[in-house]
């Protein structure tokens, strides 16, 4: 039987959304200062909220999100097959 709890509604991040937070820690950035580089990019982006969204796997499949995720890699240094 299932019992729906707070923890089991819990977005979870994917291995790729847990690279980027721990570059972004490494060089002192944040999800926001990410997202406003993306939108200086030309990226349509919500800022931190969206950027939030790509680290658990939401929006990543639309065509606006497989450009963000590109940039992302771009600018964090982050190899295509990780």
């Amino acid at each position: 039987m299932f019992v729906c709890t707070s923890e089991a509604l819990k977005a979870t991040i994917t291995p790729w959304g847990a690279e980027v937070q721990r570059r972004l820690k490494e060089r002192g950035m944040t999800q926001t200062a990410l997202a406003n580089l993306l939108h200086s990019e030309g990226i349509s982006s919500e800022g931190r909220g969206y950027v939030c969204e790509l680290l658990r796997g939401r929006r990543a499949n639309s065509k606006n999100g497989l450009q963000a995720v590109s940039a992302i890699n771009r600018i964090l240094e982050i190899p295509e097959e990780l």
